[in-house]
């Protein structure tokens, strides 16, 4: 992809004053950067370059200064050897948690604007991710710029568009503009623009959106199925977010059928909520069934482990006698090193325990990014699955970290398993990482030798004849097929057949079949890439073109007509 450049229209990044700032002490605590943040962090920086890290970023919220951070980076480069925003991307986890809205968005906010030029870097590498944090941030030119004419169109896979991330921001002056401008999308879109208010805890947002032109009923019901409902109520506790529930509670909503605003607190991690909640209606009486009360309490230790709560979790565990394997995958996603070598130390597990799937501690851990607790593991002297283990499929520990999008760990274990290695179907890394959609990774990937013989060399195709372009496929995102089909150091041939004579459009078709959301994306690769491809036949002359694919399901009725113009209607010969 072409970098742009502030005079191309994009965002001017500021540089920063290059004077060294002593970061003020009472600001070096790891929590200012968030839980999530931290755990990555300090995966690759270990402890004393994460702490730096961590007094340098609450320095520059509060100094509102820049120095800091370079100088961090100065005196860091045999740590930071790669793109240290593209680590520190990898670190936040950007796409992943921030569409689930996991992070506080004041925190986020501060770590976007003041700590790091993240958005220029976004601008730069992913489009995808940019615009949410442009609006998020209150960067209104940018993310209108940076959609064009989709600016009303860009939808997430959370159902989220660019006016939810105002909502979700605080930013009214942009969340009214765009009502004004866009009055239908903001129409359609105001239920969950409303939810992330509600999230975000901004009062004003939701009293905005009550009062006229647009009237909205702060007390709608948002039905999930037949047995689950929720409200506005459910969202401000999952921001964990006081004065929006006190708010809301005195505007008279209460919990709905089938949602207790207890497991939600407990879900999130937010345990004074959890408490709050629990003392009205608590998923742990005696009145429910048995059954149902030992779900709820293995979920809920669960969560307590997850986010740091050993505590608590093991007085559940105890009381109601959890199988505490059970409660290991919330462990092992945590990956907080206290909570995980308390269940080794206690021999709740073993080292060399194997799960579903054949799957091992070190498969886990790879897919998760805990990079410190694999080294720990790797490195204690207890007997253990190793390095090198496979699964019952044949994937690694590289495998599995392209699975969860985690380069820092691959690029650690890569030194120590053979990077070329396939599993039973015949991937490699990369191919498992294309059929996740993992962008960053396989930017990354593509830098490295090994990563571009994956692609092209004689690891290139799996054993049904699929290169990364054909699994890319099955992920939909033209984003990601964009990157790797332009990408000239890698070469990636897009006419390239599987064992059946299909190329990556007729993969791309077929899944539109059973996914017709998926037109536009078909629509939109054969508009850059060219009209000819519709005709693309599989095979011996006759065989099956894209175009056939498509015009078995009545493809035209997907299409503008404009697009199909353009791009399908067979031109007269």
């Amino acid at each position: 992809m072409k970098k742009q450049t502030p005079d191309q229209g994009t965002v001017a990044l500021k540089p920063a004053l290059d004077i060294p700032i002593r970061p003020d002490n009472k600001h070096n605590g790891l929590i200012n950067l968030g839980r999530d943040v931290h755990s990555h962090l300090m995966g690759f920086l270990g402890i004393k370059g994460a702490v730096r890290l961590s007094m340098s970023c609450t320095s520059l919220w509060v100094k509102n200064q820049g120095a800091l951070f370079r100088l961090f980076l100065r005196e860091n480069q045999s740590t930071l050897n790669n793109d240290a925003f593209a680590y520190l991307a990898e670190a936040i986890e950007l796409d992943e948690n921030f569409s689930r809205f996991q992070f506080d968005f004041t925190q986020l906010t501060h770590v976007l604007t003041t700590v790091l030029p993240i958005l220029g870097y976004l601008i730069r590498n992913d489009l995808r991710v940019a615009p949410k944090f442009a609006a998020l941030c209150g960067k209104r030119n940018v993310a209108e710029e940076i959609l064009g004419d989709k600016v009303t169109e860009s939808i997430d896979r959370s159902n989220h568009c660019v006016a939810s991330y105002y909502s979700a921001g605080g930013q009214l002056e942009c969340l009214d503009d765009f009502s004004k401008r866009w009055p239908e999308d903001f129409l359609y879109h105001i239920d969950v623009i409303a939810q992330m208010a509600a999230m975000g805890g901004h009062i004003h947002i939701l009293e905005y959106l009550k009062n006229k032109p647009h009237n909205y009923d702060l007390k709608k019901v948002f039905k999930l199925n037949e047995l689950n409902e929720e409200t506005l109520l459910t969202w401000a506790v999952r921001g964990a977010k006081n004065e929006m529930i006190d708010f809301l509670l005195r505007e008279g909503l209460s919990p709905t059928r089938g949602i207790q605003l207890a497991l939600v607190a407990a879900s999130f991690g937010h345990w004074k909520l959890y408490k709050r909640f629990d003392d009205i209606d608590s998923p742990l009486s005696a009145y429910l069934d048995e059954k149902e009360v030992k779900k709820n309490a293995l979920f809920i230790a669960g969560r307590a482990l997850r986010s740091g709560n050993l505590d608590y979790g093991l007085t559940l565990m105890k009381q109601y006698d959890l199988d505490p394997k059970k409660l290991f995958n919330d462990v092992l996603k945590g990956g907080h090193l206290n909570i995980f070598w308390y269940f080794i130390n206690n021999n709740f597990v073993l080292l060399t325990d194997r799960f579903e799937n054949e799957t091992t501690i070190e498969h886990f851990l790879s897919l998760y990014g805990h990079l410190s607790l694999l080294k720990g593991v790797l490195n204690d002297p207890r007997p253990k699955n190793g390095i090198h283990a496979v699964d019952a499929q044949g994937m690694n520990v590289l495998h599995y970290a392209a699975k969860g999008g985690h380069f820092i760990v691959y690029d650690y274990c890569r030194l120590h398993v053979n990077p070329l290695q396939k599993d039973n179907n015949g991937n490699t890394a990369a191919h498992t990482a294309a059929e996740c959609g993992s962008v960053l990774f396989l930017k990354r990937l593509m830098l490295t030798e090994t990563g571009r013989i994956m692609m092209t060399g004689k690891c290139a195709k799996n054993n049904e004849g699929e290169t990364v372009l054909h699994c890319a496929a099955k992920f939909g995102d033209p984003h990601l097929l964009s990157i790797l089909i332009d990408d000239k150091k890698c070469g990636l041939d897009m006419y390239s057949e599987d064992n059946v004579d299909f190329t990556v459009f007729h993969r791309l078709a077929m899944l539109a079949l059973m996914k017709p959301d998926l037109w536009n994306t078909v629509v939109e690769l054969i508009l850059k890439y060219g009209p000819e491809l519709m005709d693309l036949g599989a095979g011996e002359p006759g065989g099956t073109t894209v175009r056939m694919i498509m015009e078995a399901c009545n493809a035209q009725k997907y299409f503008p007509d404009s697009l199909l113009q353009a791009s399908i209607k067979k031109q007269p010969e």
